[in-house]
């Protein structure tokens, strides 16, 4: 077991050493830079050409959508595959992609698709680039059922119902289906590539995108090239080259002797190499990722409520916030749901017990706890959790003499805990979208439970009951009243200490230009509107 103290002096100097955020203790304390997304000024119009070369910090195993395992893999997929939909840059409106539109029956049980005509596949071992049918999407979307975590759930089947039509059957009304299918894992392939490669297809991936993949090695690199036959606009670049680098010290290196045009995740000290640099813009904008402390409702400590609400009431979270974002990766919150969700309401934020350690240790009198206890905290070990849990960890003693124990683990051993149940607390941040389904509606759903989702165990039937109505209802405004409710039904359960959201973060060559920050989890080179090009 690793543990780590820190100074409060040290505490103090960290927090005094950026632009203190915000309102009062324990309400959200806003950020007074938005860390808006900048873009290096054109020198020139777009020109045709160059290789964009793209560190990546993990390995990509996987390209075949089904095993899609990290955003990782993501980054590389998504410049080759293509779905039905695409979303709009902030999430919130649904574009067409190899669907040029769509129907939704009255009952919202069936959608109806066209197909774009004239789309090619890239050319395979098993097929040389023939044309794109209904029956190639039917084929893929009933692939997908039942992998990546089976968010496909609603799905019955896709049946082809027309000469340029196919049509998807639920099971149940979903509010969230057409974002499934907007999601990478639901990429159109061609069958006799599938079943020709068998399990080598997942590093011979073909589908319809503006880039082809030429070659793919597991721990070194990902090549692609530009598709030729691409039925959109054509890609200003010849081709995009993914390199591993898990490093960050030695992918900043890269970038700025021009090895390399783009770093993903900058962090820490290298935000300062990225700004003092004048050959590289650092760009950052919020993410749909939320920073948090999880307790294990089923604990025999954190079981009672007044434990829970006594540590929170225990918790600065302006210094916590403040102490964490060091370099500007985040800004400071305080709720579940991330800030940019449309669902968001400043209202929520008053349901958050109010900083009072006096009061919190009169709960845990109360609670049986009135010189404090022990507990152990599980993290992975980066640096923005430790740097969290070190504050918080000064905070709880001081304020409670609760001793916080904090334990880093590999990441299988943290994912394995979750599911299993066998942790006090853990430290990490949940990603998710701009829909309160994929976040609220996941972590206080009791099917989610003993997951990374609900690992808090949380589990109230009235709130699943709201939970189903919010993902049945097709009408957002009505949506929104639906999640009102369940914020002010759970929040006050104090299931953990949800401290801020991240921010996307990354160190960009001035010779790339077009390169916009998306409230995706991943990059946009060609499509969609956007179309980056390297200066020579």
């Amino acid at each position: 077991m690793a543990k780590r103290g820190i100074s409060l002096l040290l505490v103090l100097m960290l927090v005094m050493s950026i632009v203190a955020v915000g309102c009062g203790k324990n309400e959200v304390p806003q950020s007074t830079n938005e860390n808006v997304a900048k873009e290096p000024e054109k020198p020139s119009e777009p020109q045709y050409g160059g290789v964009m070369k793209i560190a990546l910090e993990n390995n990509v195993k996987n390209l075949d959508p089904l095993y899609i395992d990290s955003t990782t893999a993501e980054q590389v997929m998504c410049q080759v595959g293509e779905t039905l939909i695409e979303t709009n840059s902030d999430c919130s409106e649904y574009l067409p992609c190899l669907a040029t539109s769509w129907e939704i029956s009255e009952d919202g049980l069936e959608y109806k698709f066209k197909i774009r005509e004239n789309v090619y596949f890239h050319e395979g071992k098993y097929q040389n680039g023939r044309l794109m049918t209904p029956e190639d999407v039917a084929y893929s979307i009933n692939r997908s059922k039942g992998y990546f975590c089976n968010y496909l759930w609603m799905l019955d089947r896709m049946e082809v119902t027309g000469e340029d039509e196919a049509t998807a059957y639920l099971t149940q009304r979903d509010a969230t289906f057409l974002y499934q299918l907007s999601h990478s894992s639901t990429s159109i392939v061609p069958k006799e590539e599938v079943e020709g490669w068998g399990k080598d297809f997942t590093t011979h991936l073909v589908s319809t995108g503006p880039f082809v993949l030429k070659e793919h090695l597991t721990d070194q690199k990902s090549v692609l090239v530009r598709n030729e036959k691409y039925w959109g606009e054509k890609p200003y670049l010849d081709g995009i080259e993914f390199v591993i680098i898990p490093d960050q010290a030695q992918a900043i290196n890269a970038l700025r002797t021009g090895e390399i045009d783009l770093v993903f995740n900058v962090m820490g000290e290298s935000t300062k190499l990225v700004k003092g640099d004048s050959n590289l813009t650092l760009m950052q904008s919020p993410a749909f990722r939320v920073r948090d402390v999880g307790f294990n409702m089923e604990d025999e400590i954190l079981d009672d409520i007044r434990v829970r609400k006594a540590l929170l009431m225990g918790t600065d979270y302006q210094q916590l916030a403040a102490g964490t974002y060091l370099y500007g990766e985040g800004i400071a919150a305080c709720l579940p749901l991330p800030k940019k969700s449309w669902a968001y309401d400043e209202a929520f934020e008053n349901l958050i017990p109010k900083f009072s350690p006096e009061e919190g240790k009169k709960l845990l009198a109360e609670a049986g706890y009135p010189n404090g206890f022990k507990v152990e905290v599980m993290c992975k070990g980066d640096a923005m959790s430790m740097r969290s849990l070190t504050i918080l960890q000064q905070q709880w003693k001081q304020n409670l003499n609760v001793d916080l124990q904090i334990n880093t683990v590999e990441a299988t051993t943290y994912m394995d805990s979750l599911i299993k149940g066998t942790v006090q607390m853990w430290s990490g941040a949940q990603t998710s979208t701009s829909d309160p389904a994929t976040s609220i509606g996941y972590q206080f759903n009791t099917a989610k439970l003993h997951s990374n989702y609900n690992a808090w165990c949380y589990s109230n039937p009235e709130v699943d009951k709201l939970i189903t109505k919010g993902v049945e209802e097709l009408d957002r405004e009505k949506r929104i009243e639906i999640y009102k409710e369940i914020m002010e039904k759970t929040t006050p359960e104090c299931v953990g200490i949800f401290f801020g959201n991240d921010n996307v973060s990354w160190g960009v060559s001035n010779k790339l230009h077009g390169v916009v920050q998306e409230n995706k989890s991943v990059i946009t080179i060609s499509g969609n509107g956007i179309n980056i090009w390297k200066e020579k």
